[in-house]
């Protein structure tokens, strides 16, 4: 693999990246011999429930395993440390931390409340079927999850708040906002059935001397063929129903609608979240 020092981070997405790519293919095209041994690489981040494309309109209704009928308004996240490796070669993509999320309108959108993310892969790739593993930490680990280093939104806005702390060490940043309503049925204190807000969001939590980290690793194999002086999309699919169903079953009859300060409830969730993405 050929380093080109093209900068790829969370702010150079969707047809700005690909147009990007396009002028590194033609300059280089133009000015190499080499050109026809070589290809590259963009890594496309989508969200799907059920195989289907997941709308974020706070509309559609979804049920999870629980029997819960969803709608979701928001999905924000963080993942650090991207690379694609394979035998000695460990290629970074991009900054260290990327914000993933609804609330950057650089990203891919579409009316209907779709959204995916794009990453360029800053290597050329030899031509021919190449085995990678797609690396990343979802979340933020410790010693890069620092308050304050995120002036500008969106990023900004994922803060973490300083009062989960108990006064001490700042917040850092929430590696996951996923909001929507939840139709409560009977009983209830109403007899009906009730739209419920619910926030789930992920973070580090430090209580007394325990630190609940709930950031984890990830990696995924891929086979993908590079073609000459072409652009190949390798995909990464986030299934957002299983942060509710595997290993634990969410039912938001039981579990908190709200999970900021529970350590079990956050537990629970960065469980489920190692099975999400494929």
């Amino acid at each position: 693999m050929r380093n080109l020092l093209l900068i790829s981070n969370s702010t150079n997405s969707g047809g700005a990246l690909l147009a990007v790519l396009g002028i590194f293919l033609l300059l280089f095209t133009s000015c190499r011999e080499d050109r026809a041994s070589y290809g590259f690489v963009v890594l496309a981040f989508e969200h799907q429930w059920n195989g289907e494309p997941m709308r974020i309109d706070g509309t559609t209704q979804y049920t999870n395993a629980a029997g819960n009928v969803l709608s979701f308004t928001n999905l924000e996240y963080m993942i650090s440390h991207l690379t694609v490796s394979g035998g000695a070669s460990v290629m970074p993509v991009g900054t260290t931390i990327h914000y993933m999320g609804v609330g950057d309108p650089t990203m891919q959108h579409t009316a209907d409340g779709i959204f995916s993310v794009r990453f360029a892969v800053p290597f050329e790739f030899p031509v021919g079927t190449h085995q990678k593993n797609i690396e990343f930490m979802f979340g933020i680990p410790d010693y890069d999850n620092i308050s304050g280093i995120f002036p500008n939104p969106p990023e900004r806005d994922m803060f973490w708040p300083e009062h989960m702390y108990g006064g001490g060490g700042g917040g850092g940043w929430h590696f996951m906002k996923l909001d929507g309503r939840w139709l409560n049925p009977p009983p209830n204190d109403t007899g009906a059935i009730i739209p419920r807000g619910f926030g789930m969001h992920l973070g580090r939590l430090i209580r007394n001397d325990s630190v609940f980290h709930n950031h984890f690793p990830v990696s995924i194999q891929r086979e993908f063929e590079i073609k000459a002086n072409e652009i190949t999309t390798v995909t990464v699919i986030m299934d957002v129903e299983q942060w509710l169903q595997d290993p634990y079953i969410w039912d938001f009859n039981v579990m908190p609608t709200g999970i900021m300060s529970s350590e079990h409830a956050m537990d629970s969730l960065a469980q489920n979240g190692r099975s999400v993405f494929r």
